[in-house]
């Protein structure tokens, strides 16, 4: 599990710097109803998932300096939170927008 968490790190910082580049499609991305629906939705919901993945990545690697269960913590917990209040961020995005809001 140690040598894994720096791969895993490394893979999820990964994630994060493609995610800002990304752009509107159906292929890659976070795609959910929200940020398929508005472009503005999905450039915000792509710059707080992009930041927030570099962050999972570099706990991750901190993963490799821990001992027993906190090393799969370290791994699962910080892209699972993020990957969850990401879904929630698109939705609350385009309500607001959506409202007129924002």
């Amino acid at each position: 599990m140690r040598m894994l968490a720096p791969a895993m790190g490394a893979l999820f910082v990964g994630i994060g710097v493609v995610l800002r580049g990304a752009r509107l499609n159906w292929f890659m991305g976070i795609r959910t109803p929200w940020t398929l629906l508005s472009e503005e939705v999905w450039d915000r919901t792509h710059d707080l998932g992009s930041r927030l993945f570099i962050v999972s990545g570099g706990l991750a690697v901190l993963g490799a300096l821990a001992e027993g269960w906190l090393v799969l913590a370290l791994i699962v917990a910080p892209v699972m939170m993020s990957a969850i209040y990401l879904v929630y961020y698109s939705y609350s995005e385009y309500q607001r927008l959506a409202v007129g809001t924002g």
